[in-house]
């Protein structure tokens, strides 16, 4: 007998089944980090400063291009979400 305002939910069938959508993303991460290693194992192949861009002339290259742009896009994310 179940309680009024209860619903019976089938345990059974919900633990057995994966969505469409966790698949999906399964496969997004899956291949998202074959990418990554493959980057890391390019780096190391080729050294650092072949893969980011630091000679003796330019010693910070995409390692400080990157922080500047990621800092920037947050301050003005952060002063964009205080408006509204």
């Amino acid at each position: 007998m179940t309680k009024p305002g209860s619903a019976i939910i089938d345990t059974d069938a919900a633990a057995h089944t994966v969505s469409t959508l966790h698949l999906i993303l399964l496969a997004c991460f899956a291949i998202l980090s074959t990418i990554g290693i493959s980057f890391g194992i390019h780096a190391l192949v080729l050294g650092h400063g072949e893969t980011f861009n630091t000679t003796r002339e330019v010693p910070w290259g995409l390692l400080i291009a990157s922080y500047v742009f990621f800092a920037s896009m947050s301050t003005g994310l952060c002063i964009v979400a205080s408006l509204g």
